[in-house]
């Protein structure tokens, strides 16, 4: 059974990996957004980091699903008793994440 921290570490290093994935999304959309000169400009920078945010939780996604079952389980198992995990966990999995249950892993 994996302690609360250790199931931090672990959603924590799967994020991290999918942020390096699209950092240049990332970055990209700030220069954007700290020299835009227009609302358009401004508005297209929001876009981008929509688009950044959806690839990172995609790619979250597909990390996720490559842990053991074991290790997804006891994730799942600590998310039910720690709120913040939980809320983390939802939000770089996506709100796909609700619909995970035990039957899917």
């Amino acid at each position: 059974m994996l302690k609360i921290d250790q199931a931090w570490q672990i959603i924590n290093d799967l994020n991290e990996e999918a942020h390096r994935e699209f950092y240049d999304f990332w970055e990209d959309a700030d220069k954007l957004e700290n020299n835009s000169q227009s609302e358009k400009e401004f508005s297209r920078s929001q876009e981008m980091k929509e688009e950044a945010s959806s690839k990172q939780s995609k790619l979250f996604r597909i990390l996720f699903a490559q842990l053991s079952s074991v290790q997804k389980l006891n994730i799942l198992s600590c998310a039910k008793n720690d709120c913040s995990l939980k809320e983390q966990l939802e939000d770089w999995y996506g709100l796909d994440f609700k619909c995970i249950n035990n039957d899917q892993i």
